[in-house]
């Protein structure tokens, strides 16, 4: 039996650097590409616009609506701003009073007119509710 050495081949490959000029590309055709993305951009902008244009028109109606029921004098809104624009809300002129203690309180009484002592006696009944205070205010407010 003889035994073949095995075949040698040599395969020799040159390998060169792209010509980037001379390289030809296949033609592809991206008009519909272009197109379909011009087709959703114009959707999408018209989509907004619409959009936009429709809530502008309901808050214009909503504001005529409201506006026209107030100058009726129809609206529940309109009596409610009538009441509470007359309301007398009494102001404590008294600075620090919350952290006085009762004698500190008693003396800041001395220089209030009438409608401060009644704030002040408010403020008094619905925090402290000290008795003394509330004596001297109530004599004071007797005596006024």
């Amino acid at each position: 039996m003889s035994v073949k050495s095995p075949t040698v081949r040599q395969v020799e490959h040159e390998i060169r650097p792209i010509d980037w000029k001379n390289l030809e590309l296949p033609k592809v055709d991206t008009r519909p590409l272009r197109e379909m993305g011009e087709a959703v951009l114009y959707t999408s902008l018209g989509l907004g616009l619409l959009a936009a244009r429709g809530v502008r028109r309901v808050l214009l109606k909503a504001y005529r609506a409201g506006k026209d029921t107030y100058s009726s004098g129809s609206s529940p809104a309109q009596s409610k701003v009538r009441d509470t624009t007359s309301v007398n809300v009494p102001v404590m002129r008294v600075a620090g009073y919350a952290a006085m203690d009762e004698h500190e309180a008693i003396n800041a009484l001395n220089d209030l007119d009438a409608a401060s002592l009644r704030a002040v006696e408010a403020y008094e009944r619905a925090h402290a509710a000290r008795p003394g205070v509330l004596a001297v205010i109530a004599d004071r407010l007797k005596n006024a």
